[in-house]
C-alpha cells in the first residue's frame, strides 16, 4: 500500500510531536550535569555530523544550499538558533511543563501575523478559540505564579515567547524554501551547520572533561531527538498542509504533562512539577484553543497551503 503525500506528511508530523513531547523533560534533567549553551550546541553539532554522511551518500546536490547562498536560509538558521536558546533558557528558569504550554504561543503568533500583516480575515470560530487559548494562558500563568518564583517565571516566559516568535519565522521560511528551492534535509544540513557555529561561542569547554559516560549518552540522545524531530518536521511541511501539521504538533504538550504527572513519581530523571487544578484547566484550554483555532482558520490562512 502506497501512502499519499498528505498521509506521509502527517505521519512525519506525528514523529515530530512525539520527539518534542519528551524533549523539555530531557532538557530539564540535562541541566543537572551541564549548562544550557553546551547542551544546545551539542544537539546541533550532533545533528549536523549525523545528517552529513547520509546526504553525501544519498543526494547528489547535498551541498546545493551551501553553493547557492540563500539569505532566507541564513535567516531561518539564526531564527532556529535563537529559538533553541530561548526555549532552553525558559526551561532552566521555569520547568518542562511551563515551557511546553507557553511555547504554544508560537502557532498563535503565526495566526496573528497573518491578520496583521497579510490582511487575512479570521473566522468567528477562530476568534472564539483564540480567546479560549488566551484564557488558558492566563489560568496557567496564574497557577505557575504560585509554584515558581515571580522573577524566574517572568524571565523564563520572556525567553520562551521570544523563542516562539523566531520559530514562526523559521517555519514560514522553511515552508517557502522546501517547496521549490531545496529539499528539507538539504536545508536542515545548512541550518544545523550555521546554528552550531553560532552556539559554539557559548560552550563551556572546560566543563566537558567532567562529564561521565552516562552524561554523554544522554547528550547523544538529545542530539538524536533534534535530528529526528526536525528531519520529520521538514518532511511534514513539504508533504502536508502546514495547518494540519501544526494541529498534530500542537498536541505534544499533552504527552509532556502526562509523563510528568504519571511517571514523574517513579523516575528520578523526570522533573517533579506538580500542577494545581487551575493549571491543568489552563493547559487544557490552551491546547484546545490553539488546535481548534488552526482547524477553523480560513483556507487562505498563512498556516495552510
Amino acid at each position: 500500500m502506497i501512502l499519499s503525500q498528505r498521509t506521509q506528511g502527517l505521519l512525519y508530523a506525528t514523529g515530530t510531536a512525539l520527539c518534542w513531547g519528551v524533549l523539555a523533560i530531557l532538557l530539564k534533567h540535562s541541566l543537572s550535569f551541564t549548562d544550557s549553551k553546551t547542551i544546545i550546541a551539542f544537539r546541533m553539532i550532533f545533528a549536523f555530523l549525523m545528517l552529513l554522511p547520509y546526504l553525501v551518500l544519498t543526494q547528489k546536490n547535498a551541498f546545493k544550499v551551501f553553493k547557492n547562498f540563500s539569505f532566507l536560509a541564513l535567516l531561518a538558521a539564526v531564527g532556529l538558533a535563537y529559538n533553541y536558546f530561548g526555549f532552553m533558557t525558559g526551561v532552566a528558569y521555569t520547568g518542562a511543563s511551563n515551557a511546553q504550554i507557553m511555547i504554544q504561543s508560537g502557532p498563535i503568533i503565526l495566526m496573528l501575523s497573518g491578520f496583521l500583516f497579510f490582511k487575512e480575515n479570521p473566522t468567528k470560530l477562530q476568534i472564539f478559540f483564540l480567546l479560549i487559548a488566551g484564557i488558558g494562558f492566563f489560568l496557567f500563568y496564574k497557577d505557575q505564579a504560585t509554584l515558581i518564583d515571580a522573577k524566574k517565571l517572568i524571565a523564563g516566559n520572556f525567553w520562551i515567547l521570544s523563542g516562539a516568535i523566531t520559530w514562526v519565522f523559521y517555519s514560514i521560511i522553511t515552508k517557502k524554501l522546501t517547496k521549490k528551492e531545496f529539499s528539507p534535509q538539504e536545508l536542515n544540513l545548512f541550518v544545523y551547520f550555521i546554528c552550531a557555529l553560532i552556539l559554539l561561542t557559548g560552550v563551556d569547554f572546560k566543563g566537558l572533561p567532567n562529564l561521565n559516560f552516562g552524561n554523554w549518552i544522554y547528550l547523544v540522545f538529545l542530539g538524536a531527538n533534534t535530528l529526528i524531530a526536525y528531519g520529520c518536521f521538514g518532511e511534514a511541511l513539504k508533504r502536508a498542509p502546514a495547518s494540519q501539521v501544526s494541529v498534530i504538533i500542537s498536541m505534544n504538550p499533552i504527552l509532556t504533562l502526562l509523563i510528568i504527572a504519571f511517571l514523574g513519581p517513579y523516575f528520578d530523571f523526570i522533573p517533579k512539577e506538580p500542577l494545581n487544578l487551575t493549571g491543568y484547566i489552563g493547559a487544557f484550554l490552551v491546547i484546545t484553543g490553539v488546535i481548534c483555532s488552526i482547524v477553523f482558520a480560513r483556507k487562505v490562512s498563512l498556516t495552510s497551503d
